[in-house]
């Protein structure tokens, strides 16, 4: 491998961070779908400090599989589980966490911290000189490993740990004397000290780790070096600002940082950021899905704006139903069509996953269309009249509703039914009903506390549900009926349950006891058209839900390379569970625009080489998702001449790249 210190040095013509390198690469070292003998049969042929990260099939946690020794033995090999907590990436038993998991992996490959040496890039994306020659490597993933641009030319190894006695330039991290040192920054990597206008002309362009230290145990700066290269705090500094000079530092090492705009741009952003700036991007397959349905979603909302009488009365639910149908099945495109770039495994912890995305969808999709939307759910419900019903019996409640509901507790008083109704107002203009049923737990929440002198009381739902109907209408905001079918056909079956689930229907039977006829108030408080309406509810979301799980089981997506002279386009193709290759190919043939089909084939990488997909060949998605790419190429193509081995790439895509 290239000395990281040789890669940097100052007035190089381009420098490449190691969080780009890894960042571009990720398809060659995040191998999410190995074992533990997968890995370890890849890394047998690596040297020393050579690394893969999986995931864990029984634990579903990823793990840094490193190289230690030449040799074959159990021991050659270790595996350190990596820790997803509180929105952090970290090794075990180590004190440093970061933000995602590519900051982690760039940080292991310039610090050893519980390593006994510095994670090494392969040799190919160490020394590659160029964006494009490290893509050409990432577009070969897993059998980057098997191929000849896998190169290795003799080395000394990773750096030893340091000798005693041996005095070091570095900075140490501590853990309090019995612990040792938390983690060690190779001064090779630090900047030299710029002039003034080197310094204002970087200014734009650092960016912080965020390394976050815990505070679990109590940590000191070790006493630096007297030289006025390293900007360290005193000993002495409180925990948070010797924290902050700790990421100072790293903000300064050559090795993490952006050293121009284009790679400023790497950097990983929050995955709503990302899933909404692909969301955008009509190269993308999810990009034309999305701003395809958004096109046609509009037309939708006309229309239903134009229906009249009975027809509007039944066509708001519908209307939600589609809209969470397609956010469901674009979240699961997503997952499977490999365009997120990173991965959303790398941005945020494994837990934490599937909120991102649901999020994420919610602001590419829900908030282009809130303000249509909006209108045309007010407009149904005008035209059908329950908006009317409803503020008519708010109106005529107003005086009357703590002894109509028979409240027989606490109630808020004036200014807590103020901060309600400004919680209530706030809901209404977010698109995201995830934040929406946050607002009305919180409005819950205050209610709760009204209704008895001691904190932590329990009330049960024939107690909480008149305070609640007093609340909405003292409240006076008619568009709540809006906002609760927003929420209760909009969330996730998973919001559904607990609290959140609890609350929004408790909203619902709230607004059926305010509208009804009856003088008496139900035992319960739960009227039978309330009961009929969410049982009736229930069975249908949950049916949803079941149909959703069996329709993700029976397709999907794979990526398909298509090469036509200097051109090569990657595009997301649904795979459906039982289709031949066949099948693909005519789909491929479709999709790419081929003129002469019958000179075309699908072909598959397997060790390095394209090989023709045989016949008839019963081809697993799952196969394909480990890895395997596809592409559909000419047959007569000579596949010795159209992978034009280089040092710095893998295929040579030529002068003329794109992505669909």
């Amino acid at each position: 491998m290239q000395d990281p210190a040789c890669e940097l040095q100052p007035g190089s013509l381009r420098t490449i961070s190691v969080l780009d390198r890894l960042l571009l690469t990720h398809p060659v070292w995040l191998q999410l779908s190995f074992n533990s003998d997968s890995a370890q049969q890849v890394l047998q042929a690596e040297p020393k400090g050579a690394f893969l990260v999986r995931r864990c099939s029984s634990s579903q946690k990823k793990v840094l599989c490193v190289r230690l020794t030449e040799d074959n033995a159990p021991s050659a090999f270790r595996q350190c589980v990596i820790r997803e907590e509180e929105s952090t990436f970290s090794l075990e038993s180590s004190a440093v966490s970061f933000p995602d998991l590519c900051r982690l992996v760039a940080f292991y490959c310039i610090s050893r911290d519980i390593l006994p040496f510095p994670l090494e890039l392969p040799e190919a994306i160490a020394k590659a000189s160029s964006h494009r020659q490290l893509e050409s490597l990432s577009h070969m993933g897993m059998e980057f490993w098997s191929s000849p641009l896998n190169f290795r030319t003799p080395r000394n190894g990773p750096p030893a740990a340091d000798q005693p006695g041996q005095e070091s330039r570095g900075l140490f991290v501590g853990r309090g004397p019995q612990q040792g040192a938390l983690c060690y920054i190779n001064p090779l990597f630090l900047r030299e000290p710029p002039s003034r206008g080197a310094l204002h002309k970087r200014h734009r362009f650092k960016r912080s780790l965020r390394v976050r230290v815990s505070t679990e145990t109590s940590m000191a700066l070790s006493s630096p070096p007297r030289s006025t290269e390293l900007d360290c705090a005193e000993p002495s500094l409180p925990l948070q600002k010797r924290a902050s000079t700790a990421s100072g530092l790293l903000r300064r090492t050559q090795a993490l940082s952006p050293t121009s705009e284009e790679e400023e741009e790497l950097i990983p952003k929050d995955p709503q950021q990302l899933v909404d700036e692909l969301s955008q991007d009509r190269r993308s397959a999810f990009g034309v899905l999305v701003q395809d349905f958004l096109l046609q979603q509009r037309e939708e909302l006309e229309a239903q704006a134009l229906a009249q009488g009975s027809s509007a009365a039944a066509a708001a639910p519908p209307l939600l139903q589609g809209l969470r149908r397609f956010l469901s099945q674009a979240k699961r495109f997503l997952l499977d069509c490999g365009e997120l770039e990173p991965p959303i495994e790398t941005l945020v912890p494994e837990k934490e996953k599937d909120l991102a995305l649901e999020k994420a969808m919610f602001g590419c999709v829900l908030k282009p269309l809130k303000t249509q939307l909006d209108q045309t759910l007010l407009s149904l419900h005008t035209k059908d009249g329950s908006m009317q019903r409803l503020a008519d019996s708010l109106r005529d409640s107003q005086q009357v509703a703590m002894k109509r509901f028979g409240v027989r507790v606490g109630v808020p008083d004036a200014r807590g039914l103020e901060r309600m109704k400004q919680k209530l107002s706030l809901m209404q203009r977010t698109h995201s009903p995830i934040d929406k049923v946050l607002l009305l737990l919180q409005v819950c929440k205050g209610i709760y506390n009204a209704m008895g002198p001691n904190p932590g009381q329990e009330f049960g739902t024939d107690e909480f549900l008149p305070v609640l109907s007093y609340v909405l209408v003292q409240c006076n905001l008619p568009q709540i009926l809006l906002q609760v079918e927003y929420m209760m056909e909009l969330l996730e079956p998973s919001w559904l349950t607990g609290e959140g689930g609890y609350y929004l229907t408790s909203v619902y039977a709230s607004l059926c006891l305010i509208q009804s006829q009856s003088d008496t108030v139900p035992p319960n408080g739960l009227t039978r058209e309330a009961q009929e309406a969410l049982k009736e509810w229930n069975r249908r979301r949950s049916q949803e839900a079941q149909n959703q799980k069996d329709a993700q089981h029976n397709q999907r997506f794979v990526r398909v390379l298509f090469q036509d002279g200097d051109c090569s386009i990657v595009r997301t193709l649904l795979w459906k569970v039982g289709d031949t290759p066949e099948a693909l190919a005519r789909l491929c043939v479709l999709k790419f625009g081929v003129s002469d089909p019958e000179q075309y084939g699908l072909y598959w990488r397997d060790g390095g080489e394209m090989r023709p997909v045989p016949p008839g060949a019963a081809v697993r998605p799952a196969r394909l998702q480990r890895g395997a790419t596809l592409a559909f190429l000419r047959c007569d193509q000579d596949f010795g001449k159209a992978r034009k081995l280089t040092r710095g790439g893998a295929v040579d895509l030529g002068e003329s790249v794109c992505e669909e």
